[in-house]
């Protein structure tokens, strides 16, 4: 199974690291036959091929097994005309994915602000159509 990996921007370059050492170890210990490749997207793009989301990172989107997307700073691109496209956006329209799912639940031992509240008691999916 081939992952294409787009650290994004800001945090991603924090989290996708962390993300994907995590991926590795579990493929590692169920030889799961994962490779992973990476794709620079977003403002490192666009300062080496002149667009934030290039036609070409697409077509390896396209041609792989899964994706990880890291955040992206959107905010910080120039016009699309100028080369500021937005990779999340654009890899949803593009590959036409429906739905955005977010997983949200509350675990025992885990950090949280959300004081006096029972492990169990936040569990959720998000589930927000991609209207772009």
């Amino acid at each position: 199974m081939k992952i294409l990996v787009m650290p994004g921007d800001g945090i991603g370059l924090e989290i996708v690291p962390v993300a994907t050492a995590a991926l590795a170890a579990v493929n590692k210990r169920f030889d799961l036959g994962i490779e992973m490749e990476e794709e620079e997207i977003g403002l490192r793009s666009l300062e080496t091929k002149g667009n934030s989301m290039p036609d070409s990172s697409i077509q390896r989107a396209r041609d792989s097994d899964g994706v990880i997307i890291g955040p992206v700073h959107n905010m910080a691109y120039p016009p699309v005309e100028q080369g500021g496209r937005s990779p999340s956006g654009t890899l949803r329209v593009e590959l036409d994915l429906y739905a955005n799912i977010r997983y949200i639940k509350l675990y025992d031992g885990v950090y949280s602000h959300l004081k006096g509240r029972k492990a169990g008691s936040i569990d959720y999916v998000i589930v927000r159509e991609n209207v772009e």
